[in-house]
């Protein structure tokens, strides 16, 4: 099997587990997805795929179209599960992904959609940063960290290697990966604080000895 065909059922692996272990942790409530954020990006992972398609993305389609249908999936948990609806940002991110769709149907420019797909994407991931730094338990750092191998995946599977079908799947590894990073770190400084914390009421409750005194 070619190089490009592995890299695409790995990809479509990958992105299938993330979003089970996401769909998971929004069950038990580990999870609180925002619904605005997961209607847009449905919305711009399909097209992504349309546009790919147009294009001719060859086997890196297999992975889009698979991380279009888990997105789909994520958005109809979060309408049942999530919170909150939509916000500026999240107002400014459907604008972006509906030029997409305009560009791709009437220009036939699949790099521009491709562009403006990514361009919403990224603001999306921008938009949940404060939530995810304040609470970064609040999202699955797994999902994430797989979107970002998904990525790369698909941009290995890219079978003609033209910028234009090259943009989203770089930024999707890119933008992921730097999500996995964001959530990874806050965390590393929560528990450091706790722990840091923990030690000084320790010390509080340590008798003091004559001895000490002395």
């Amino acid at each position: 099997m070619a190089v490009v065909q592995v890299a695409a059922f790995l990809g479509l692996l990958l992105s299938v587990i993330g979003s089970t272990l996401y769909l998971r942790d929004v069950r038990h409530r580990r999870t609180r997805p925002h619904r605005g954020s997961w209607l847009v990006w449905s919305v711009i992972a399909l097209v992504a795929a349309a546009s790919q398609g147009s294009s001719g993305g060859g086997w890196s389609l297999v992975i889009l179209w698979g991380q279009a249908l888990s997105t789909t999936a994520g958005l109809l948990v979060a309408v049942r599960c999530g919170v909150g609806w939509f916000t500026r940002t999240n107002l400014l991110m459907l604008a972006v992904a509906t030029l997409g769709i305009i560009g791709w149907m009437t220009l036939a420019n699949p790099t521009a959609a491709s562009a403006c797909a990514a361009a919403a994407d990224g603001a999306g991931l921008l938009a949940i940063a404060p939530k995810t730094w304040l609470d970064p338990y609040s999202e699955t750092l797994a999902t994430y960290a797989l979107a970002g191998a998904t990525g790369l995946l698909a941009a290995l599977a890219v079978q003609s290697w033209d910028p234009g079908l090259l943009l989203y799947p770089v930024y999707f590894c890119l933008g992921n990966g730097a999500t996995a990073a964001l959530i990874a770190a806050r965390r590393r400084i929560l528990q450091r604080t706790a722990a840091a914390a923990d030690m000084m009421r320790s010390d509080s409750r340590t008798p003091v000895l004559a001895s000490d005194i002395a």
